[in-house]
């Protein structure tokens, strides 16, 4: 079984489109994780994916999201899900 994974990614740019909703498909994107590593939509297709957004990697409400996600990491990989965590912070406050 595989277990569920997480990913924290910085989205730049304005928004296009409208806001997605539970169970509709995301638009495909490619961003950068770590200075050395790159995620992309692509890359997860085949199994579920939570896609979350938050502010910012250090914020309080953000942290407390996070926090939440990772407690159902048990559950999401019995589901075989992956979760991507994106924000608007530079990719070195990911670490």
């Amino acid at each position: 079984m595989r277990t569920a994974s997480r990913t924290s990614t910085n989205l730049a740019g304005p928004a296009i489109g409208p806001p997605l909703t539970p169970g509709m498909p995301a638009p495909a994107f490619d961003l950068r994780d770590s200075p050395y590593s790159r995620v992309s939509l692509a890359d997860l297709r085949g199994r579920p994916v939570v896609i979350a957004f938050h502010v910012a990697d250090w914020h309080p409400v953000a942290a407390a999201q996070l926090a939440r996600l990772e407690a159902l990491l048990p559950e999401l990989g019995r589901l075989s899900a992956s979760v991507v965590a994106i924000s608007t912070d530079a990719t070195w406050s990911h670490d």
